[in-house]
């Protein structure tokens, strides 16, 4: 994807959750859930059969105990327990007719109250897997991507994901129909933990669904899968960079426009990348004209399953301070790669300075969004711009990092 590379300004971060406190959070989740089910209920009339149940063994076998008081209790009480569980072990047993009656009926509540627990338990299970499938389930995952829209690139974008990170959770934010994504997450099934959040990806209930406060980085495509119309896609995609930095500020945001024009907007509202539709078609055709076969390899660079791939690597410690020359030499023997440039980052600069003056409706609406949310417009945003083929005797820096061609693993060897 082509632009400049920014990063968001960074606002105060929130703070890292311990483990106690995500443990608590967890407990109270499983009590809640507890709650809704009932299960206390259950758990409660266990515990009453199990000492009623003592209690009346206890009784009706009284000169058939041995021991005290108290240990004819813990005896009966203890035969209750596994009566009710496993209807008995045979260390205690009823020898007169009511404590049949008594063993009768405990035995009979265990089978009921485990039918209960497990028809329960059951119910959960097929509830949050319905939930899942239909996109409905709220994302708890950290550090996970997010993808919202769908058109015919976003498998692309998937394939891609799979083939630098397998394995790694990706939620799909859209609208497209579950039974239809069942497909992709089938396709997918072996190379990434694919999930969905059915809804409108303008609308913060729904980022917050996806987990978007949580998320390490997301790509906002021209959404075709709902019934919005094309032309008002990147209005949407606008929109949606808008609540996206206004909910995870540090979230590397990649966004795909319709028309180019509208690049400026996304960037005022703090887009790290920006792909328009059609802005490399003119450069592709040309090239296919005026230099046979660098379209094929232009395609062969670009293809998920090519046997080399582009990738931004970062800078080994031990070349810092060294030369382009030396670090190519080193990368190539240490790494099998090929460098073809840098990634330099730049002095940072403040929001307020990429936002214009002017009363375009569009920048207003930005500007406020922006106070809304609490973004210091005064906040320091770092860039980087990539500088390919550089000379020979360039000085890496300690804030580089190098673009190389490297080897697809997963690619068959020609």
């Amino acid at each position: 994807m082509s632009g400049t590379a920014v990063s968001g300004p960074r606002r105060s971060q929130p703070v890292k959750e311990t483990w106690l406190a995500r443990t608590v959070h967890r407990l109270r989740a499983v009590r809640q859930l507890l709650v809704r089910e009932r299960v206390h209920h259950m758990m409660l009339a266990t515990a009453g059969i199990i000492l009623l149940g003592g209690l009346a063994f206890m009784g009706a076998e009284w000169d058939n105990l041995e021991g005290t008081w108290g240990e004819r209790l813990g005896h009966s009480v203890w035969w209750a327990i596994v009566t009710l569980i496993t209807i008995g072990y045979g260390d205690f047993y009823p020898k007169t007719g009511l404590g049949r009656v008594v063993a009768m009926g405990v035995g009979f509540s265990g089978v009921v109250i485990l039918s209960l627990i497990t028809a329960g338990l059951a119910s959960v299970l097929v509830e949050r897997r319905i939930l899942e499938e239909r996109g409905l389930q709220e994302i708890k995952s950290r550090g996970h991507r997010v993808v919202c829209g769908w058109n015919e690139h976003a498998e692309e974008v998937l394939a891609g994901i799979a083939l630098e990170d397998p394995g790694s959770t990706v939620v799909v934010l859209s609208q497209v129909a579950p039974e239809d994504f069942a497909d992709v997450r089938y396709r997918f099934q072996d190379r990434l933990d694919l999930k969905l959040i059915h809804g409108d990806f303008t609308q913060e209930s729904s980022l917050s669904m996806a987990g978007i406060q949580r998320a390490s980085a997301c790509v906002v495509l021209v959404d075709r899968s709902g019934d919005q119309p094309l032309e008002k896609s990147d209005e949407r995609v606008i929109l949606a960079t808008l609540a996206i930095k206004s909910l995870n500020s540090a979230i590397r945001l990649c966004v795909e426009l319709i028309d180019a024009s509208n690049e400026p907007h996304v960037r005022r509202a703090r887009a790290d990348h920006v792909y328009a539709w059609g802005r490399s078609s003119g450069f592709f055709l040309s090239r296919a004209l005026t230099a046979p076969g660098l379209l094929a390899v232009m395609g062969e660079l670009l293809a998920s399953d090519s046997s080399v791939r582009l990738a931004r690597l970062p800078l080994p410690r031990a070349l810092v301070g060294r030369t382009f020359r030396e670090a190519a030499e080193a990368m190539r023997e240490s790494h099998g790669c090929i460098l073809l440039g840098v990634m330099q980052e730049e002095s940072p600069i403040n929001v307020e300075s990429l936002l214009s003056d002017d009363l375009s409706a569009i920048d207003q609406f930005i500007r406020r969004k922006f106070e809304e949310s609490g973004i210091d417009l005064k906040a320091a945003v770092s860039s980087s711009r990539p500088h390919l083929n550089p000379r020979a005797d360039y000085t890496l820096s300690p804030r580089d990092s190098v673009i190389a061609l490297v080897g697809n693993p997963e690619a068959e060897a020609p």
